[in-house]
Formats: structure tokens, sequence, C-alpha cells
């Protein structure tokens, strides 16, 4: 089909958007994704640009293509920003409390054509970096509203000038002001009706769920002395359910643990496909205001999230320690979810910079070990029966679209393009592991949803069969009722 034919076709997506009111849940013991009451496991990707690139008609077409690439992929999730704030191209609120209509209708294409292709979205809400405004820009707002001084929210080039508007940005949590006019924002997305399907947000399966934020710190909580974080992530989750009872609320942070909370470094985790030494902080993480297990142990948040970079973390190290740290960051994790928080986890960033020259599809690269190698290991965790619901590499992008930091993936979605070696080198290996996770929900038998924490309990075999009696029962019940009509 031409792309023009498709994009005419925006008034006839299905309002449903194909996923038949079927929501992701939490199992009943709370440490698993389910869909239909069977443990739901998935590929998915990161493609932060969708919303602010689909309210331009010039590149609207990045979209579409980008999504079907996607699709063949076999990617079930996609992990997009839902915020664009100040003053910028595309912003969705480019003042306190106004937002662009156009940019809200090109966020409805965006979740009707992600539904129109089996593709959920996670939306994270707003971004503690400056990229796309930021909680930057509503400090700066929160200041200028105040008649106070603004400063710049610019992360800049300089070390320095990152660490000022990492502290800037810090100040919003804690911001009456901010916080105010935040949960506007939060309110008036949840209840939004898609102008293209006339399904409300709170109401549509195609979306996942919510991230209060992307990779939230705190530079005025050095050492997380006063929770700062852990407070906000619980005092806002706590709003998204107010309004939304329907979807997950995740806790979208970059993994780094606290005081007290992170593994020993001795310790050793055999939890899947192997053994694994350490699993802590790459770095002195204690001046960022973070504690994985507090900031993820609300009682509101469903998901908790993690984020690898090692060639950003541990730029000096050889690529065998960078591996190796990668496996045991994903292993710390899971043991963490599973043994402390009883939480899904989902690793919902993690990539490998491109090495100038290996673009060639004949050869193996340090890029293709390291997606096979996570790849191995989610997979390992998942069929083991661990609380890994899934994986988002950084991040998926159409051929026109630049590659601005070496992460970005370009996925061929014709064997044409297969054929002649465009795309990616790593593209395979992601089609090769969304098949892996599809068979793998193929497998799966009911385990129920819900529940509360301090209820759930372990599923074993005997609790499904103890279910299975359960039915049998209610519907002997049912027929004797029948009978005793007659």
């Amino acid at each position: 089909m031409q792309q023009q034919e498709k994009l005419s076709q925006q008034n006839n997506l299905s309002r449903d958007s194909g996923f038949q009111n079927r929501f992701v849940q939490v199992s009943a013991d709370r440490t698993h994704l389910c869909l239909n009451e069977k443990p739901w496991y998935f590929c998915g990707a990161n493609c932060y640009y969708l919303m602010t690139r689909a309210a331009d008609p010039s590149t609207l077409p990045d979209v579409i293509s980008v999504l079907d690439d996607l699709q063949a992929a076999g990617i079930t999730v996609v992990r997009t920003w839902a915020f664009a704030d100040g003053p910028q191209w595309s912003a969705l609120q480019p003042s306190p409390g106004v937002f662009d209509e156009n940019v809200f209708c090109a966020l409805d294409r965006v979740i009707a054509e992600a539904g129109a292709r089996g593709i959920r979205i996670l939306f994270n809400l707003i971004n503690f970096w400056s990229n796309y405004g930021g909680m930057g820009q509503y400090v700066a707002w929160s200041r200028e509203a105040q008649g106070l001084p603004t400063t710049t929210h610019s992360l800049g080039e300089k070390k320095e000038e990152q660490t000022s508007a990492a502290a800037i940005a810090s100040e919003f949590y804690q911001d009456p002001w901010c916080q105010s006019t935040f949960l506007n924002f939060l309110k008036t997305l949840i209840l939004r009706t898609n102008t293209l399907t006339g399904v409300v947000y709170r109401d549509d399966p195609t979306i996942l769920g919510f991230a209060p934020a992307n990779e939230p710190q705190c530079l005025c909580d050095p050492g997380c002395h006063g929770s700062t974080i852990a407070t906000w992530i619980h005092r806002t989750a706590a709003e998204i359910k107010k309004f939304d009872s329907n979807h997950l609320v995740f806790m979208d942070c970059e993994g780094f643990w606290g005081p007290g909370g992170q593994p020993s470094m001795t310790c050793t985790s055999s939890g899947a496909g192997g053994t694994t030494t350490g699993g802590g902080n790459p770095y002195d993480c204690t001046y960022n205001g973070c504690d994985f297990t507090a900031d993820c142990a609300s009682n509101y948040i469903d998901v908790a999230c993690c984020h690898l970079y090692p060639d950003l973390w541990l730029q000096d190290a050889s690529e065998q320690s960078r591996l190796e740290f990668a496996v045991g960051w994903l292993d710390a994790h899971v043991e963490a979810c599973a043994n402390i928080l009883r939480k899904p986890l989902i690793l919902s960033e993690f990539g490998k910079q491109r090495a100038v020259g290996t673009n060639s599809n004949s050869i193996t690269t340090a890029r293709e070990v390291y997606f096979q190698a996570i790849f191995n290991r989610c997979l390992n965790h998942m069929q083991q029966g661990r609380p890994l619901a899934g994986s988002m590499f950084w991040t998926a992008a159409a051929k026109s679209y630049p590659d601005y930091d070496g992460f970005t993936i370009y996925l061929p979605h014709k064997k044409q393009e297969i054929d002649q070696g465009e795309g990616d080198s790593v593209a395979e290996l992601i089609k090769d592991h969304a098949i892996a996770v599809q068979k793998l929900n193929e497998s799966q038998v009911d385990v129920g949803v819900g529940g509360s924490r301090e209820a759930g309990k372990k599923l074993t075999i005997a609790h499904m069969v103890s279910r299975t009696k359960e039915k049998l029962e209610s519907k002997l019940d049912e027929i004797r009722k029948k009978l005793s009509v007659y």
C-alpha cells in the first residue's frame, strides 16, 4: 500500500483499536503482567518523537513508517513522550495550562495508528531532563509566575551547565505551583476523548500505562535523606489512579540504588542462564537522590523499570566489562523485584552505540553481541517465571530520522530491504526475540489477575488446580439452579 493511501485512512481507524477492551493487568501475586488472565510478556521499543512529528504534516510519514517497521518486527509495545512543554516546535503545552489542540489531535492519531497495528503504548508524562521542556520548564514557569528571576533550563554542552540545569529541575518536586500545573495536565490528558476513535484515554486498552516521569533524579536531595522522589512518585501515582483505574502506572527510573539498597558486589545471582556477580551502581550515584527500591515501593506503582547504558555509564571500561555489568545489572533488578518489591520489572530503556565503520551486516559487531546477550538473559528470566515482563530498546526511528546519539536502530520491514542489507545489523536479532516472546505468550496458562499485595501468594500448580476446581464448582451450581427450575 502506498504511503499516501495509508495517510488517507485516518478516519477509518478502529474504534477499539483492535484490543477489544482487553487491558493488561497485574497477576494475583502482583509479580507478573497478565492479559486475559495469562502471564504476558513483550518485546518493545522506544520512539520518543511520535507525537511531535505526527503534529507536522511534513513529518507525519515518519510516524507511519516507524510504526509499520515496529509492527513488521513483532514489536507489541512502544514507549513515547506524551508531553512537549514550553516554547518549542509542536509543543503540546506551549504555556501553563494552555494546550495546542492540533498537537493533541496528533497524539490521538498516534494512539489510533498504533492500536490498528496491534501495538500498545507506554506514555511518559514529563522529563527530568530539559529535552521537550521537562521539569526545568515547569520551574521556569513557576518562577515567572512569582515574579522571580528565571534561569535557563537548557542542558548545555558543559558538565557544569548540565549539573546546574539538573539542580533547577530538582526544585520541581516540592514546588506547589509546579505540582498544581502538572496535575492539571495529568487530568486533561487522562480524561481526553480521542477525536479519531471516540474513546476516552482512560478507557483505551491501546495505552499500556502511564509513567509519571522519565529518569527522575533530585540533586536537591543527595543521599535520598528526604525521600523526595519516592514521596513525589507515590503522590503522583495516586492522582493518576484517582482518574484512571484501568491502566498500569510505571516508575520509569534508571534503577540507581540508594544508600543501603545496593546489592552486595560479592553476592551472586543464578536467576537465569548462568551466574553473575555484582549488579551495583556503575559509579557514585549518591548525589542524584535516587533509591530504586524505595522509589518503586508505593502501592500505587504497578510496575518497576530500570534502564541500561554501559557505554555511557562505564566509558573507560572494556567491552567485556560493560557486557558483564549489563547482565549483572539486569539480574540484580530482577532479584529486587522478586524478593523485595514483589512487582513486575520492565527494562524500559537499553541500548548500545553503533561503532564507527560497523554498518556492514557481514561482521559480528559488539552491538550485536550486546543485544544478543541482553535478549537471551531477558528470555531466560521470562521462561523461568521471574518478574521480568519485557524489554524496550533505545531507539527506533524512521530511515529519514538522523541518528543523533549513535543508539538509533532502523528496522527494515520489507524482504527486499533485508536482502539488500538495509536497516540495522541488530534488526534480525530484535525480530527473532519478538518471535520467541510471542511463542512464550502462547504457551501460558490462566493464573488470574488483581488482588492486594498483602493477599498475594505464589501461583503454584496446586493453586491453579484449586482455581480450576472453583470454576467447575461454579458451573455445577449453575446447572443445579437451572435443574431446580424444572
